[in-house]
């Protein structure tokens, strides 16, 4: 497709155990679509270029689960593996996606974080912060738009939403994922008496991506942290001398030199 790039948007099931769906030869992940990575023109401002990335994101896997959001507020009729026909319901229970993404998701900005209403400044510092939910965010949206129109002032709504720590989206994807938005409330009785159950909100389906969040984390500052407290060659020292375990990875010359690791 020439010099275009795209993001690939790739969907499964809960159901699968994990061990199953992280092989790829199992194809636990099936392809749904491809999200577009635009360009913007030079003199775009920062703000406005990442909440017009946000509303291109958000439109397109609106779209994309659109079928998948109107099953959550009508369930459809699906087999199970023994052929058995059931009422089936959607709910968003997973989102994949590193520290950029997720803030996306979130619609907050990157000054800000998108499970709590903690501000980046405050990140690390010993104060419980009250969660970010789908409340409260939506809540925070509706008021903007009561005051500057999303698209008819859009520079006054991204700079209104920005002093809030928004990112300047109105529409999230999620909005409208659930039984809460709007089902016929003689579908709640079967499943809960919660009439909040299966709306979609950040706060519970958003998933760190493992290796940016928890193998790269490690790598680039826990195993850091260490050679500079204790020194490189002690470290792969203890590293070197260590019993070797079957299953387990051993590391004779130790891991300083070591210049790519792989889940």
């Amino acid at each position: 497709m020439g010099n275009q790039e795209m993001h690939p948007l790739l969907i499964s099931i809960a159901n699968i155990k994990a061990s199953v769906r992280m092989k790829a030869s199992s194809h636990a992940f099936t392809l749904v679509g491809y999200l577009p990575i635009p360009k913007f023109p030079d003199d775009y401002s920062a703000d406005l270029k990442a909440a017009l990335i946000g509303h291109l994101f958000h439109f397109c896997i609106k779209k994309i689960t659109r079928k998948l959001q109107a099953a959550m507020v009508n369930p459809v009729e699906m087999s199970d593996g023994d052929g058995h026909i059931c009422s089936v319901v959607t709910p968003l229970v997973s989102h994949i996606a590193d520290w950029p993404e997720q803030r996306m998701i979130s619609c907050v900005a990157a000054s800000a974080s998108p499970i709590s209403l903690a501000k980046a400044t405050e990140f690390g510092d010993s104060t419980q912060h009250p969660r970010r939910t789908r409340t409260s965010t939506l809540q925070l949206i509706e008021s903007l738009c009561a005051v500057h129109h999303p698209w008819a002032q859009l520079d006054s709504f991204i700079h209104a939403s920005k002093k809030i720590d928004l990112l300047g989206v109105h529409q999230p994807y999620w909005c409208d994922w659930g039984i809460a938005a709007g089902a016929n409330p003689a579908l709640v009785g079967p499943f809960t008496l919660d009439p909040d159950w299966g709306a979609a909100d950040p706060l519970l389906f958003l998933t760190p991506d493992a290796l940016h969040a928890w193998h790269k984390f490690f790598f680039n500052h826990v195993i850091k942290w260490i050679m500079n407290i204790i020194g490189v060659k002690e470290l792969d020292y203890h590293l070197s001398i260590q019993q070797h375990h079957i299953g387990t990875r051993s590391w004779p010359n130790g891991i300083s030199k070591l210049k790519q690791l792989t889940g």
